[in-house]
Parts: structure tokens; sequence; C-alpha cells
């Protein structure tokens, strides 16, 4: 071969290469722009996306500003709102109802019932007491729709410590409650199959006077407990009986089975 056509053969190699290169360097510098790129639409989307559902949830201007001060709010769902308002949500006292049947009266903050009020559920139940950041916290009596109240401590919801039951017959049981059911002192609990026992209660088990019910009201076993076992059957004209004891659909504290 001649050895021009060489040399040149050779600087055409030279200059392919080189351009390769060249081109590899760029994609690489532009590789992590393009996740750069890639990252910031997903960013730009997830605002939007949040924008709109929050426009979409928030709720209709009935009457006031709906901003601060006296006002009324219908929410996409339904419910309703009409009470002091901040920042678009209830703040201070006010009343919240739908069609289901909830109702609520009372102290509110930053959109959740918080303080002093009253709520009256879709099933017939109601709580009257303390609310901490939409939950049952503090000192209330919770109203079942047979007439059977528990008042005392609650926690999350559920009674935790002193409480006191009273019965339709206005007997009173005292006691105290732990995660939601009775576990020293007096007080009812509702089995899985529906039979229920009232009576003394010691260290979590039934320990003492007391009367177990099968879920038709008939008495099982009316007596003295010890230790969670039946030890001596007695009967006693003032002991709990069918008409006085919690229906079988009430749930006084936590279902569990019976041993």
């Amino acid at each position: 071969m001649n050895p021009t056509n060489q040399f040149k053969s050779l600087l055409q190699s030279l200059l392919s290469l080189t351009v390769r290169k060249v081109k590899d360097f760029l994609v690489s510098l532009a590789y992590p722009f393009r996740w750069k790129k890639l990252g910031f639409w997903t960013v730009a989307i997830f605002v939007v996306w949040v924008g709109i559902a929050r426009y979409r949830n928030s709720p209709k201007c009935i009457s006031g500003t709906c901003k601060e001060g006296l006002s009324k709010l219908q929410y996409a769902n339904g419910d309703i709102y009409e009470g002091l308002v901040k920042d678009s949500k209830p703040n201070g006292k006010g009343v919240f109802w739908n069609d289901r049947g909830d109702y609520y009266e009372g102290e509110w903050m930053n959109g959740m019932r918080h303080g002093k009020g009253s709520y009256r559920y879709p099933n017939g139940t109601a709580y009257e007491g303390d609310f901490v950041f939409n939950k049952r916290n503090g000192i209330g009596a919770f109203r079942w729709d047979d007439g059977t109240t528990l008042r005392g401590e609650w926690k999350e919801d559920i009674p935790e410590g002193d409480c006191t039951m009273i019965l339709p017959d206005n007997r009173k049981l005292v006691g105290r409650y732990l995660q939601g059911r009775i576990f020293d002192g007096e007080g009812v609990l509702i089995y899985d199959d529906g039979s229920r026992y009232i009576g003394a209660w010691k260290n979590g088990m039934r320990h003492g006077k007391g009367v177990l019910l099968d879920p038709f009201g008939s008495v099982l076993f009316q007596g003295i407990w010890f230790e969670n076992r039946e030890k001596t059957r007695i009967f006693d004209k003032d002991q709990a009986t069918a008409d006085s004891a919690p229906k079988k659909n009430e749930k006084h504290s936590k279902n569990r089975k019976r041993k």
C-alpha cells in the first residue's frame, strides 16, 4: 500500500475513534441531567395532583366568609359544619352533622373535635365529654341505646381507668378499666357467643359475687367466683336479671371468648 494512503487510513481511524469517544463523553455528561429532568417533572406532576385533590375536596361555602369567623361549610361527601372557622377549618365552637346520622356539637381545633363536646352516633349511642384530636380522651360518659351509661376516664376512644357503669335499673357498677375492659371492681363483659358476666372482678378475672347469663338472658351460674372459676352457687333476688343486663349487641367492654 502507498505510504500516503496508509497515513490517510490511519488518520481516518484516529478521527473516527476520537469522535466516538467525544460522543460517549457527551452522553455520559447528559445522562444525569436526563434523570434530573425526569425527577423535576415527577415532582411537578405530584404537586399539581395534590393541588387538584385539595381543590376538589375543599368545602363549599354556604354562608359567611368560610375563611374566618362564623360560617357554614358543606363538604364533598355531604357533611355540613356550622360554626366558627379559622383558615377555612372548624376552629372554636360549632356543629357538625350528615345524612348518615352523625351529629356533633362542641369545640374544635384545626378541623378536629378537640375540647368539650357531645357526639351522637348513627347506631343510637352517644358520648359526652372530652375530645382530643377527634378521639374520646379525658373524662366522659358513653350511653348505649338501652340507657346503660359508662362514666369515667377515656383514652384513645376506650375506657381506661376508674369508671362507673349505670345499668337501666339504675344499679351502679364501679370498677377500674384496662385497655377497654373491666379489670378490677364491678363491671360487665360480653363474650363472643353473646353470653355475659355481670359482677365482681379482680386482676382481669371474675372474682367475687357475679352472675353469668346466656345470650337469651337465662342464668347459667349465679354465685361466688374465684379466679375466673365458679365456686359457690347462690340465689339472690337483687342479683342481675335479663331485664337489667346489657343486650347481646351492646359492647360495654371488649368481647372475648368465655372460659
